[in-house]
C-alpha cells in the first residue's frame, strides 16, 4: 500500500513540476481552447439581408433601410432628400 502511495505522490510532484514549468504554455492553450469552443457555440446572429442605398451606395440593413418603391431603397431621409433635390 505505501508503494502505491509513494509513486502516486511522486507522479504528482513530477505534474506539478511540469505544469509549473510550462504555466505560460498550459494557460496559452486553455485561452485557445476556450476561444475555439465559443467560435463553434451557439451561432445566435440574425442573417438579414443587406442593400444599397441608390444616392449614397451604403450598405445597410433591410430592416433599417428607406425602401420607396421599384426596389429602390435609401438609408437615411437625407439621401432620400438628396434624391428629391437633383431630379
Amino acid at each position: 500500500m505505501f508503494k502505491f502511495l509513494f509513486i502516486f505522490l511522486l507522479l504528482v510532484l513530477l505534474f506539478s513540476l511540469i505544469a509549473l514549468r510550462y504555466r505560460r504554455e498550459i494557460t496559452f492553450l486553455i485561452k485557445l481552447l476556450k476561444l475555439l469552443s465559443s467560435s463553434f457555440g451557439d451561432k445566435d446572429f440574425n442573417e438579414e439581408s443587406l442593400v444599397c442605398c441608390a444616392t449614397c451606395k451604403k450598405w445597410v440593413a433591410s430592416s433599417q433601410a428607406l425602401s420607396m418603391g421599384m426596389g429602390n431603397f435609401y438609408c437615411s431621409r437625407e439621401c432620400v432628400n438628396r434624391l428629391s433635390r437633383h431630379e
